[in-house]
C-alpha cells in the first residue's frame, strides 16, 4: 500500500514537470538566481526601522514609495517589452538593478530613501512584465498554467532560500552583505539569461513584423487598452484586494515579529522561508492534479479565503506564550502559503487569457502592476492602522479584504472571459 502511494506521488510529481520547453527551464533558472539574491526585501522594513532609525509611519511611506516605483516600472517594462522584446528588457533591468542595490548602501535621510527607492524599484520591476511575456512566448498553450507554476516555483524557492541566508547574514555579519549579494546575483542572472536565451530574442521579430505592416501599407491594428476593458478592470480590482492582504506577510509581519514579539532576523527568516519551501515542494503537483478537476474560479476563491484566514489566526497572538506563538505563526504561514498556491497561478493564467493579442504587453504590464500597487496601499495602510488602532485591527482588515476577493472571484466570474480560449 505504502509503495503504491509512494509511486503514485512520485509519478504525479514527475508528470507535473513533463512537457515544458527548454526555454522555460532556462527562464526558471534565471528567476531562481535572481530571487535568491533578493534576500534584502523581506528584511527591508526591519532594516529601516532598527538600523536606519525611521519610525513606523516613515517605514510605511518608504515602502509605499517602493511600490510607486514598482508601478511605474511595470508600466514602462510592459511598453518596452512590446517594442524591444522580452530579452533586452530583462537583461537591461538586471544589470541596472545591480547598480541600484549598491546605491541603497549610501542613503541616509528620509527623503533620499523616498526618492532613490522609487528609482531603484522602477528599474528592478521593469523585469516583471518582460518575464511574464517571455513565459507566454516560450510556452505551449496546453502547458501555460504549469509553465507559470514552474516560474513561481523558482521564485518561491529563491524566496525560501533568500530569507534563510539573509537572516543569517544580517545577524552574523550585518546588512551590508545583503545589498552586495543582491547586486552580484543580478549580474549573474543577466549573464546566464543572455548566454542561454540570447538566440531567441523576440525583439527583431517584432520590428520585422511592424516594418512589413508599414511597407504593405496595412493599417496597424492597435490592441484594446486594458484601461478600457471593464471586465479586466474588475478582475484587477479583486486581485488588488487579495494582494493588499497578502502583502502584509512581506512588509508588516516581519516588523511585527521583530518589534512586538522580539524575534531575531534569523528566526524571522526561518518562518518566511517556510512559504517558499512549501511552494517549491507542493505547487507543481497540486496544480497538475487540480487544474482539470476543479474550476479555476473555485480555486481562486478558496485561495483568497485561505489568505484571509491566515491573518484571522494572528488576532490576539501577542498574549500567548512563546511556543504557542510559534505554533500559531507556523499555522498562519501554512494557510497563506496554500492559499497562494491555489490562487495566484490561476490569476496569472486568467490575466493572460483575458489579454488582447495585439496588446498583450500592456495587459500583462497592468497585471504585474497589481503587486506594486498593493505595496503602495498595503504598506502605509498596514503600518498606520497598526500605529493608531493596533495590530489586531490590521489583521481583521486583511481578513475582510481577502473575503471580498474570494466572493468576487467566484460570483463575478461570468463577467470574465473563459480561462480556456
Amino acid at each position: 500500500m505504502h509503495k503504491k502511494l509512494f509511486k503514485a506521488t512520485t509519478d504525479l510529481f514527475i508528470n507535473s514537470f513533463s512537457g515544458l520547453s527548454k526555454e522555460i527551464w532556462m527562464l526558471s533558472l534565471v528567476t531562481l538566481i535572481n530571487r535568491i539574491g533578493a534576500m534584502v526585501f523581506p528584511f527591508l522594513s526591519v532594516y529601516l526601522g532598527t538600523q536606519v532609525g525611521f519610525d513606523i509611519t516613515q517605514v510605511g511611506w518608504i515602502m509605499s514609495a517602493y511600490g510607486v516605483g514598482s508601478v511605474i516600472g511595470s508600466v514602462v517594462g510592459g511598453k518596452l517589452t512590446d517594442y524591444f522584446g522580452h530579452l533586452k528588457v530583462m537583461v537591461g533591468s538586471l544589470l541596472l538593478s545591480s547598480l541600484a542595490f549598491v546605491g541603497l548602501l549610501y542613503l541616509e535621510t528620509f527623503y533620499q530613501w523616498l526618492g532613490f527607492i522609487m528609482l531603484a524599484t522602477l528599474i528592478t520591476d521593469s523585469f516583471r512584465p518582460a518575464n511574464f511575456v517571455a513565459m507566454d512566448y516560450y510556452s505551449a498553450p496546453e502547458n501555460k498554467t504549469r509553465s507559470i507554476s514552474l516560474i513561481r516555483l523558482m521564485i518561491n524557492l529563491g524566496i525560501g532560500i533568500g530569507p534563510l541566508v539573509g537572516g543569517y547574514l544580517a545577524v552574523k555579519y550585518g546588512y551590508t552583505w545583503l545589498f552586495i549579494i543582491d547586486a552580484v546575483t543580478c549580474i549573474l542572472a543577466a549573464i546566464f539569461l543572455y548566454a542561454k536565451l540570447g538566440h531567441t530574442d523576440s525583439g527583431p521579430a517584432l520590428q520585422e513584423k511592424r516594418i512589413a505592416i508599414k511597407e504593405s501599407k496595412l493599417a496597424y491594428v492597435k490592441g484594446k487598452s486594458p484601461y478600457k476593458d471593464f471586465a479586466y478592470l474588475i478582475f484587477m480590482g479583486l486581485l488588488l484586494c487579495s494582494t493588499v492582504s497578502f502583502a502584509q506577510l512581506i512588509f508588516t509581519l516581519p516588523y511585527f515579529l521583530k518589534t512586538v514579539l522580539g524575534f531575531d532576523e534569523d528566526i524571522i527568516g526561518q518562518l518566511l522561508a517556510i512559504n517558499g519551501i512549501v511552494i517549491f515542494l507542493f505547487e507543481m503537483p497540486m496544480i497538475y492534479y487540480l487544474e482539470k478537476k476543479v474550476k479555476p474560479k473555485v480555486l481562486m476563491a478558496i485561495g483568497a479565503f485561505m489568505i484571509g484566514l491566515s491573518y484571522l489566526v494572528l488576532v490576539g497572538l501577542a498574549g500567548f506564550g512563546f511556543y504557542a506563538i510559534y505554533a500559531i505563526l507556523l499555522l498562519s504561514i501554512l494557510l497563506i502559503t496554500f492559499g497562494e498556491i491555489i490562487n495566484f497561478p490561476y490569476t496569472n493564467v486568467k490575466a493572460l487569457a483575458m489579454a488582447d493579442e495585439n496588446n498583450k504587453g500592456e495587459y500583462i504590464g497592468m497585471y504585474t502592476m497589481i503587486w506594486p500597487a498593493a505595496m503602495i496601499i498595503a504598506s502605509p495602510l498596514g503600518f498606520n492602522i497598526a500605529a493608531v488602532y493596533g495590530w489586531n485591527t490590521l489583521w481583521i482588515v486583511c481578513v475582510c479584504l481577502s473575503t471580498v476577493a474570494a466572493f468576487g472571484f467566484y460570483y463575478l466570474d461570468d463577467l470574465f472571459r473563459d480561462i480556456q480560449k
